[in-house]
C-alpha cells in the first residue's frame, strides 16, 4: 500500500503475530493494489468489455461498499477513477494499450456470482477505501488471536478497541494540515475508527503548481480547492476511510450538509490563510459535547 502499519496492544503478544499481520496485508495488496501487475484489480482493469473477473470475497466486499457509497453520494465517491488517477501520476504508469478514460464508469460495474463485471474501459482505484478495510481485517485477526485491547494504524487510518492498562481509552491526535496549526485535536477510540483525507498527504507538481491526490470525479482531475483535511469517525475503518474521501470531494458546504443528512461524524479543517478553521458536523459535535 506504499505505507506502514503499527499495532499497539495490551497483554502478551501472540506467537508470530507480526508475520500473521504482514501476511494478511500482503494478501489484500495482492487483491486490491493496482501497483501489482498480477493483482486481482489489475486483472480486472485489463479485462475486455463484457468479461467477468473472478475476485476474492474481501475484494467483493470492498467493491460492493464502494459502489454503495458512490450511489449514496451521487458519485462524489467514485471507485472508477483509475485511469484519471494514473494519468496524473498518482498511480502506476498507464500501459500503452490501456483503455481510454471515460468510456464508462462505476454505474456499470457489477459484483455477481461470477465475479466482477467489466463493462469496458473501467479502471478501478480503491485507494480511498481499501486501506480502511485493511485496518478492519487486522482488527478481526487480533480479536481471533485473543487480543482484547489494541490500537491499529495503517498509514494514518486508525481503529481502537478496549482500554489501556490504566483504564483510559486510546486517544489519538488528528494530524494538523500544516505546522502552524496548533489545535491539538484528539479523539478517543473505544471501538471506533478515524480516517483523515488531507490535501497535504500526497501531491504531484505540474507547471509549478502542487495538486492534491483527491480527485473531482466530474472534472476527472485533482480537486481545485479541497478542504485542508476531513476526518471521519465510524464503527469500522472502511466506512470512515471512504466517507472522508467523499466529504473532501463534496467540499465544506455540501460535505457538511451530506454528513448531517447521513449522521456522519465529520470534522473539516479549513485553511483560511492566517488560521485553520474547524467546522464539525452535528454528529461529531454531539460525540464531543
Amino acid at each position: 500500500m506504499g505505507t506502514y502499519w503499527k499495532v499497539t496492544l495490551v497483554g502478551p503478544v501472540p506467537a508470530a503475530l507480526d508475520r500473521r499481520i504482514q501476511g494478511l496485508l500482503d494478501d489484500l495488496v495482492g487483491q486490491m493494489s493496482q501497483w501489482e501487475a498480477d493483482s486481482e484489480i489489475s486483472a480486472y482493469n485489463r479485462a475486455p468489455a463484457g468479461a467477468w473477473t473472478p475476485i476474492s470475497a474481501d475484494f467483493a466486499e470492498v467493491v460492493r461498499y464502494a459502489l454503495e457509497l458512490a450511489t449514496l453520494t451521487d458519485g462524489a465517491f467514485d471507485p472508477a477513477l483509475g485511469a484519471a488517477v494514473d494519468a496524473w501520476g498518482f498511480g502506476p504508469p498507464p500501459a500503452a494499450n490501456a483503455a481510454s478514460d471515460g468510456a464508462s464508469g462505476w454505474r456499470e460495474v457489477v459484483v455477481g456470482p461470477q465475479g466482477l463485471f467489466q463493462p469496458g474501459g473501467v479502471r478501478l482505484d480503491l485507494s480511498g477505501v481499501a486501506k480502511g478495510f485493511s485496518v478492519d481485517k487486522t482488527a478481526t485477526l487480533l480479536s481471533a488471536c485473543g487480543v482484547a485491547a489494541f490500537l491499529i494504524e495503517i498509514g494514518g487510518e486508525l481503529y481502537g478497541r478496549g482500554l489501556k492498562p490504566d483504564g483510559s481509552p486510546w486517544w489519538v491526535e488528528i494530524e494538523p494540515p500544516r505546522e502552524s496549526c496548533r489545535e491539538n485535536i484528539v479523539v478517543a477510540l473505544p471501538g471506533w475508527a478515524v480516517a483523515t483525507s488531507g490535501d497535504y498527504r500526497r501531491r504531484v507538481e505540474r507547471d509549478g503548481r502542487a495538486y492534491s491526490h483527491t480527485f473531482d470525479p466530474t472534472a476527472r482531475a485533482p480537486l481545485a480547492e479541497p478542504p485542508a483535511s476531513v476526518s471521519v469517525l465510524a464503527s469500522d475503518c472502511m466506512r470512515a476511510d471512504a466517507w472522508a474521501t467523499a466529504l473532501t470531494v463534496l467540499g465544506e458546504t455540501r460535505g457538511l450538509a451530506v454528513a448531517d443528512t447521513h449522521e456522519v461524524p465529520a470534522l473539516f479543517l479549513l485553511d483560511r490563510g492566517d488560521k485553520v478553521e474547524m467546522r464539525a458536523s452535528a454528529a461529531w459535535s454531539r460525540l464531543w459535547a
